[in-house]
Parts: structure tokens; sequence; C-alpha cells
């Protein structure tokens, strides 16, 4: 496939905006001397445009989700999945007076891709910037390694106290069984506490947690959520982490 031509390029975003309008005005947002077979036809036009430039990009998707594999461990379908829902958002806000599509696409696929990576697509309860950190103390601490032909010593390891703490939430100690066993409080007070932290969430996320974990029925998978909210499955992940960290949060506050 060839690459598009700075003509043919603003072309067919123009061609994406006046399908925008288009389906705007079908809707009655506002008043247009257009018929509905004209609007129609626009928005037709509009789609298959839009189509044509995120496939005539997929391979910029593609190059940089191989060059954030490398920097931290994830599954590759997956990033390949975030990297084109950030082309498709970096297109819904593209000027094509203002340059080409490619770079200025590139910058949301990056910014996305390599968070979805440092976090395993949701996966790890530990904000990106730590976790950035820890892989680049751990790349350290390997080429450090090779350098010196053995093992390091305490105080050589890089990242100090901070990557202790990332690599302590990312691989808790095992606790035993007898440290593990508590009284529980009565059910319906524990229900009632449950119900009362839930209300503290936003309702996507309160809804992701009643479902994920029982509380409406038995517990739903991801991907079944996932179908019911119309959103992909990291997207149901993520408000599944973003829920249980709020609520970690508000349980510590009250411990306080």
């Amino acid at each position: 496939m060839t690459m598009l031509s700075d003509t043919e390029e603003a072309a067919l975003a123009i061609a994406v905006e006046a399908g925008v309008l288009a389906e705007e005005a079908t809707r009655g947002t506002f008043p247009v001397d257009a018929s509905k077979d004209e609007l129609d036809a626009l928005v037709e036009a509009g789609r298959r445009a839009r189509e044509r430039l995120l496939l005539e990009n997929e391979g910029l998707v593609r190059t940089i989700v191989r060059g954030e594999c490398t920097v931290a461990p994830a599954d590759g379908a997956e990033l390949l999945q975030e990297g084109r829902l950030a082309m498709a958002e970096a297109l819904a806000r593209f000027d094509h007076r203002r340059g080409r599509f490619g770079p200025y696409a590139a910058a949301w696929i990056r910014a996305r891709v390599r968070c979805a990576a440092t976090t395993q697509c949701g996966r790890l309860p530990v904000p990106v910037r730590d976790l950035s950190r820890y892989y680049a103390a751990r790349r350290a601490e390997t080429e450090l390694m090779q350098a010196l032909g053995r093992s390091l010593l305490a105080d050589e390891i890089p990242g100090g106290a901070h990557t202790d703490r990332v690599r302590a939430l990312l691989f808790p100690e095992p606790v035993s069984h007898a440290a593990s066993i508590a009284v529980p409080e009565p059910v319906e007070a524990a229900a009632a506490e449950a119900a009362e932290l839930l209300d503290l969430l936003p309702s996507w996320e309160r809804r992701v947690v009643r479902r994920r974990f029982g509380f409406d029925g038995p517990p739903a998978t991801r991907s079944t959520l996932a179908v019911e909210l119309g959103v992909s499955e990291p997207t149901v992940r993520r408000l599944e982490l973003r829920a249980l960290e709020t609520l970690r949060t508000e349980l510590a506050r009250l411990a306080a």
C-alpha cells in the first residue's frame, strides 16, 4: 500500500470532518440546506475516508508497538488494540491544516501504548511513573551485573528503597495460613459497609465492581462486562483497578 500524498490525506481528512458534521445535522443539532439523502451520502463518504486513513497508518501502530514491547512485558495483541484506539482518538482531533496525520498520531499512539505496556494493560496495580522507574532500575541492574560478571551487593542495586516498594506491590510476600485467619464481622454489617463504600464510586466503576465480585449475582468476567458496557476488555480492567484503588484509599483513610 503506497503512502498517501499531502493532497490525498487532506482530502480524506476533509471528508471525515464533513461526515461528522453531516451526522450531527441528521440528528437536528443545527439546520442545513441539504436533503437527508445528501447528508447520508456525506456520512458514508466520511466513514470510508476514516477507515482508509486508519488503515493507511496501521503500520505506524505496529512499529510503535514493536518498539514498546521491548521496554516492558505486555501482550502484543492488547497493545495493538490500545494503539488503534489512540490513533482513532487522534484522528477525531486532527486538523489537516497543521501538518501530516502520521507525526501527530504517533505522539498519541506512543503515549497510550507506553502506558499500557508499562502497566501490562492495566494488570499491575502500580502507578505508571513508579513502574517506569522500576523497569529502568531493573535494566540498569542487569547491565551492571553483566559488566561486573557477578551478582550485585545490596548497596549496589539501583533504585534503592523506591524500587523495593514497587517490587513489594508487584510480588507480595506470601502470608501464612495462621496469620491470614481473622474473625469476620457480622454479615449484615459488612454488607452495609461495602454498599456505602461502593456508593463513593462513579456509576461505571461501581457497576464493574458489583458485577465482577458478585454483588448482583454470579461474578461476571471482564469479557462479559466489555460486551455489556460496549467498551474494550482493557477498559473494563482499568475501570476495575481504578475502583479498587479508590476503595483501598478510602479504607486506609477510615482506618487512620
